[in-house]
C-alpha cells in the first residue's frame, strides 16, 4: 500500500513538473482536399554487379532509363504506366527482380516510397527520424540531414534518411514536392534525371470534417505499468497524440509520440520501429482501424477501435488526472477468462482512460494503463533542464574562518554539557 500511495505521489510530482513545460502552442491539423502529383518522372538506373575472383573485388554497372507515366487517377488511387530500356522488359539482376514494364495502381497514401511510383506525400515529410505505419507499409526513416542539388534548372532542397521499408534497408533522397530524387536498394541506384507536368488529385470531401472537432487539439495521457514489486501500476511517462493531417476522404494521420521526463534529454523518448530509433510514429489509416483518442459513436453497443471490437459494458464513473467523467464502459476480450481490454470514452467521445486486465481467480490485475491528463501539448524536442548538475558555484553565504569555527564548537559543546550537568543535578 505504501508502494502505491508513493507510486501516485511520483506521478503527481512528475506531472506538476512537466505541466511547467507545457507549450501554449498547439498541434494544428491540416485537412488535404487535394494533392498535386508529378505526372511523368524520368530517372537513371544503375545496377552493381559486384563478383570476387581471389583477392579481387569487380563490379560492373549497368546503366538503364526508367520511366513513370501516370494516366489517370481515382481519389488516392494513381494508374502508372512503367517503360525503360531493361532487358526483356525486366529491371533484374541474377535472381533478383527489382521491376517490369506494365501498369500498376498505387495508393499514394498507404504507399508513400513505392518502387512503382516514387513519391511520398509532401505534409509527410519531417526533417527529423520518424516513422510511419499504414496498411500497406511499415517504414523508419532516420533522417540524415539535407543537402542542395540542381534539379530542372532549379536549385532545390534535398531531404537526406536511411530508411527500413517493410525490413529491406535503403538510402532515400527526397524532394520538398514529394519525389524521390534518390534510391539506393542493394545493387540498386535510381537518380531522378527530370519530371514533367503534374496531376492534381482531389479527394471526396463526404468523410473527414465529422471528425474535425476531435482531431483540432493534443491529447496527453500518463502511462502505468504494472510493478510485481509494488503489486500495482506505477507511472513510466506519457503518450501523446496528436493529428497533423486528416484527408478529406476520410484518411486520418495520428502522430504517437512518447513523453518522459529525463534530465537533460529531450522530452521525446525515441521509440523502436523495425529495429531503428524513430522520435514518433505517424499511423495513417481509417480512425477505426489505429489508435485514436476519440470514437464519434460512443454510447452504441459496438464499436471498432484499433481494428478490434468493442461492446458495450454500461456506464460508470472513472477518475483521471484530468477529473472525473461519466464514461461508457466497452470491452474486449483477448483471451476469454483471461485477458480483456477497457476502454472508458466520456459522453463527447473522448477515451479518458484505458486498461489492459489480466484476468485471475482472485482479482483483475490491471497491467497497463492510460490516464488522461488533458488536451495538453507538450514540445516533445523540448530539452529538461540537466536538474543533476548544477553549475552555479557561488555560495549564498560567508565562510568563516577554520579556527573562529573551531573555538565557536568547543564553547557550544561546553555550554550543551554544563547545561545537561545543572538538569542532572535538579533531578
Amino acid at each position: 500500500m505504501r508502494l502505491h500511495s508513493l507510486a501516485i505521489l511520483i506521478l503527481i510530482l512528475v506531472w506538476g513538473i512537466s505541466l511547467t513545460l507545457t507549450n501554449s502552442q498547439t498541434a494544428a491539423t491540416t485537412i488535404i482536399n487535394s494533392i498535386s502529383i508529378p505526372k511523368i518522372l524520368n530517372y537513371n538506373v544503375k545496377l552493381l554487379n559486384t563478383t570476387t575472383i581471389g583477392n579481387r573485388t569487380i563490379t560492373t554497372i549497368f546503366n538503364y532509363t526508367l520511366n513513370y507515366q501516370v494516366y489517370k487517377s481515382n481519389d488516392e488511387i494513381v494508374f502508372i504506366n512503367i517503360t525503360g530500356n531493361f532487358t526483356n522488359g525486366t529491371l533484374k539482376l541474377g535472381k533478383i527482380i527489382y521491376l517490369k514494364e506494365g501498369q500498376y495502381q498505387i495508393n499514394v497514401v498507404y504507399e508513400p516510397m513505392s518502387i512503382y511510383y516514387p513519391y511520398m506525400i509532401p505534409n509527410l515529410i519531417y526533417n527529423t527520424s520518424y516513422g510511419m505505419i499504414t496498411p500497406n507499409e511499415t517504414i523508419a526513416l532516420i533522417y540524415k540531414g539535407k543537402s542542395f542539388e540542381i534539379i530542372n534548372n532549379i536549385n532545390m532542397t534535398i531531404y537526406n534518411y536511411s530508411v527500413d521499408l517493410n525490413g529491406y534497408s535503403l538510402e532515400v533522397s527526397i524532394l520538398p514536392n514529394g519525389i524521390l530524387y534518390y534510391i539506393k536498394n542493394g545493387s540498386l541506384i535510381l537518380t531522378l534525371n527530370s519530371y514533367l507536368e503534374t496531376l492534381n488529385i482531389t479527394f471526396n470531401n463526404s468523410i473527414g470534417r465529422q471528425y474535425f472537432n476531435y482531431i483540432n487539439k493534443p491529447y496527453l495521457y500518463a502511462v502505468f505499468n504494472y510493478s510485481s514489486l509494488a503489486n500495482s501500476t506505477i507511472p513510466e511517462g506519457y503518450l501523446e497524440f496528436n493529428y497533423p493531417i486528416i484527408f478529406s476522404n476520410g484518411f486520418l494521420v495520428t502522430q504517437v509520440t512518447q513523453i518522459q521526463i529525463r534530465a537533460g534529454q529531450q522530452l521525446a523518448l525515441p521509440s523502436l520501429l523495425l529495429g531503428k530509433s524513430v522520435n514518433y510514429v505517424l499511423y495513417i489509416n481509417t480512425p477505426e482501424n489505429e489508435p485514436i483518442t476519440f470514437i464519434s459513436n460512443v454510447g452504441t453497443n459496438n464499436i471498432t477501435w484499433n481494428k478490434n471490437e468493442y461492446i458495450l459494458i454500461g456506464k460508470t464513473q472513472v477518475s483521471t488526472i484530468a477529473g472525473i467523467f461519466n464514461a461508457y464502459e466497452y470491452e474486449h476480450l483477448i483471451t476469454p477468462n483471461r485477458s480483456e481490454e477497457l476502454l472508458f470514452f466520456n459522453i463527447n467521445g473522448t477515451l479518458v482512460k484505458e486498461e489492459s486486465v489480466e484476468l485471475t481467480n482472485t482479482s483483475p490485475i490491471i497491467l497497463f494503463s492510460l490516464n488522461f491528463v488533458g488536451n495538453i501539448y507538450m514540445n516533445p524536442f523540448e530539452q529538461y533542464p540537466n536538474v543533476f548538475n548544477y553549475s552555479n558555484t557561488t555560495l549564498p553565504y560567508k565562510v568563516i574562518s577554520p579556527n573562529l569555527s573551531l573555538t565557536i564548537s568547543i564553547i557550544i559543546t561546553i555550554i550543551i554539557v554544563a547545561i545537561l550537568v545543572i538538569v542532572h543535578k535538579r533531578e
